[in-house]
């Protein structure tokens, strides 16, 4: 069994956004849910997992978008290793407990 591709990804947290009452959603921009994609490697418990944390993060922040610093904070917290190449930013600009070393 494989994980969605992004492609998936997108139309699934998009589904579940809709089933939740949110038809078109901007809470969760493209680009943070291709970073999700990643993070999650597709895998639909993941995605569920993380975007559940990242509305909950977005209440309690008061905001009604989720940010790249909103899903640093969940990935860290959930303690996600993915891959070092992601398409936002460089590995220079994570915290540091969230680089993998060798």
């Amino acid at each position: 069994m494989r994980g969605f591709d992004a492609v998936e990804t997108a139309a699934y947290v998009n589904s579940r956004m809709t089933r939740a009452g949110i038809p078109n959603q901007t809470i969760i921009p493209r680009d943070l849910i291709d970073e999700i994609h990643i993070r999650t490697q597709g895998i639909p418990r993941l995605i569920n997992a993380v975007c559940d944390n990242l509305l909950l993060t977005a209440f309690a922040m008061e905001t009604r978008v989720c940010t790249l610093e909103m899903l640093d904070e969940v990935s860290g917290d959930m303690r996600l290793e993915y891959p070092e190449e992601r398409p936002l930013r460089s590995t220079a600009a994570l915290p540091e407990r969230l680089v993998r070393r060798f």
